[in-house]
């Protein structure tokens, strides 16, 4: 079974970790993907400092939930408490494919699981956000060009 980035935005991971354990096969495993920690993704920290630059903060719990479970001794406590073992554990940078800058802003924000919690917003406060995720995503740029790299955890554990 994979659960990629999910296992974080539950409220008691460990509960539906139990419910996976029974649907997985005695001799399954389960592969579990998790972002690392907020400082190591450039883009959400310039979200994050959009949002709040815009007065939005209402939207930045949702940024750090995505990072909760960016610590390997929690992540394997959780685990353990789903009945699970970790077998492996894995960080992984990531790198997106191509170049992106910061005027590339509004497309990486509308590509977020944020974006769907920004729908309700007019017009004109999606805009001035776009235009703050530009000014912040600045900050990471190199050479003309977003220094864009997100550390993930990747786990495999095996039923307790």
């Amino acid at each position: 079974i994979l659960c990629q980035q999910a296992l974080q935005f539950f409220e008691d991971p460990a509960r539906i970790l139990e419910h996976i354990r029974q649907a997985l096969r005695p001799e399954g495993r389960l592969h579990v993907a998790l972002w690392g920690s907020e400082s190591e993704h450039p883009l959400t920290m310039a979200m994050q400092r959009a949002l709040i630059e815009c007065r939005l903060n209402d939207f930045t719990w949702f940024l750090t939930k995505v990072h909760r479970l960016q610590n390997p001794a929690l992540v394997s406590g959780v685990l353990r408490q789903g009945g699970f073992i970790v077998e492996s554990h894995r960080k992984v940078d990531l790198t997106p494919d191509g170049t992106w800058h910061a005027s590339d802003g509004r497309k990486l924000l509308a590509a977020t699981p944020l974006a769907a919690k920004l729908a309700d917003l007019t017009p004109e406060k999606r805009a001035e956000l776009g235009d703050a995720c530009e000014r912040q995503l600045d900050n990471f740029t190199k050479d003309g060009a977003l220094d864009l790299h997100f550390a993930a955890n990747f786990y495999i554990a095996k039923p307790a």
